[in-house]
């Protein structure tokens, strides 16, 4: 299998990780800012369609794999684990100190997290999802109580204190195992960005994933009437990755509707010097915190019908949000905010207030980096000191 090497340095330890969306650029920032370890990516794709071939259809489910027994299942998990040990044996001269993942239950890992066990390599998680309510960790105590047991690790990153908290609290992982490092993807908030653009008014991306696509559409109207009206304004859409791009500038081109749409991954350049931002229950918007800029979120229609308040990670109900983000009750107001954003003054924004809320749900100093963090967990939790 192909493994993306980076930056290679001979005299380090190597951690492999298990290249995944997001995750890859946690491992981009580790290898820019780290210090003590070499970050080796492998496909998780390339590792999951290699096992499709020969593992049963019921073991390639995330999480529920955990529940299916059986003669074939067993000799299905020996064939993979077979696979796991001959990738980290081939890797062996690299002085391998750990593997590690976004997640602890995607099936396509069990052949890694079995090799490890047989071979004394700590499996550890740098965890992707960060959900911030208790309704939505409820979610996934009630989930996790269908199953017989939890994927075994020895030590799960999580991105704050609160996640500690909440994955403590419906019994998925024990404090002793977890520690509140926060992203190394934000690291890239440590150095000054030049900005792409002049003052744009931004719209964050909520097609996919949201229960909201229908909403998002129609928001890219009023975002392009917007711009008609303050054609000397920049009106910018932020697509998520590559593939909603593409579609977006298909769906607005086909509309005749004018806008810029970026997925550029390099956000503080986007939003840095911004007029104001729009979204809907994304962490980015958490993340506009840390620049000046006003943050603006849709409550109306779609992005409240499909699942209550309490259930949303950005939610009107959320005290410590509502001091920063204005959630907007309908199109007239949304409208009466742009044209604002694109005529009047940017108002002057308590830097040191948002950036205390940035930290009631993320592990953030403005001097230490998370790659910091990330490195000493891994060592922690893998013996060595990564050299």
């Amino acid at each position: 299998m192909k493994i993306d090497f980076g930056n290679f340095d001979i005299s380090r330890q190597t951690v492999l990780c298990l290249r995944s969306y997001q995750f890859e650029r946690d491992v981009e920032a580790l290898r820019q800012h780290g210090t003590r370890y070499n970050w080796a990516l492998l496909d998780e794709k390339q590792l999951a369609f290699t096992q499709s071939k020969w593992l049963p259809e019921r073991l390639r489910q995330q999480s529920r794999y955990v529940n299916e027994h059986g003669a074939d299942v067993d000799a299905a998990w020996v064939r993979a684990k077979a696979l796991g040990i001959e990738i980290l044996q081939g890797l062996a001269g690299l002085k391998i100190a750990a593997v590690m993942s976004s997640h602890f239950d995607y099936w396509h890992d069990e052949s890694l997290r079995l090799a490890c066990t047989e071979l004394g390599i700590p499996f550890l998680v740098l965890m992707r999802e960060h959900e911030l309510s208790e309704e939505r960790y409820n979610i996934f105590g009630d989930y996790w109580g269908e199953m017989e047991r939890v994927p075994e690790v020895a030590g799960v990153a999580v991105p704050g204190e609160i996640a500690v908290d909440m994955w403590t609290k419906v019994k998925v992982h024990p404090p002793s195992k977890m520690r509140a490092t926060g992203w190394p993807r934000l690291d890239i908030w440590h150095t000054k960005t030049q900005p792409k653009y002049d003052g744009p008014i931004v719209l964050l991306s909520y097609y996919k994933g949201y229960s909201a696509g229908n909403h998002f559409l129609d928001m890219l109207r009023v975002f392009a009437e917007a711009a008609k009206r303050h054609p000397s304004r920049t009106f910018l859409v932020k697509a998520k990755h590559g593939d909603e791009l593409t579609f977006l500038k298909k769906h607005l081109a086909e509309r005749k509707l004018d806008l810029i749409v970026e997925d550029s991954m390099n956000f503080p350049s986007l939003i840095g010097n911004a007029r104001a931002v729009v979204g809907f229950d994304s962490l980015a918007m958490l993340e506009c915190l840390l620049a000046p800029v006003p943050i603006f979120a849709p409550s109306w229609g779609e992005t409240l019908d499909n699942r209550p308040a309490r259930a949303l990670s950005i939610s009107p109900e959320d005290s410590v949000q509502t001091r920063h983000i204005h959630f907007v009750q309908s199109e007239v107001e949304m409208n009466a905010i742009l044209d604002r954003a694109a005529t009047g003054p940017v108002p002057t924004l308590d830097m040191a207030s948002r950036l205390a809320a940035f930290q009631h749900y993320f592990t953030y100093d403005p001097v230490q980096k998370a790659s910091e963090r990330v490195e000493n967990f891994v060592a922690e939790f893998s013996g060595g000191v990564g050299r």
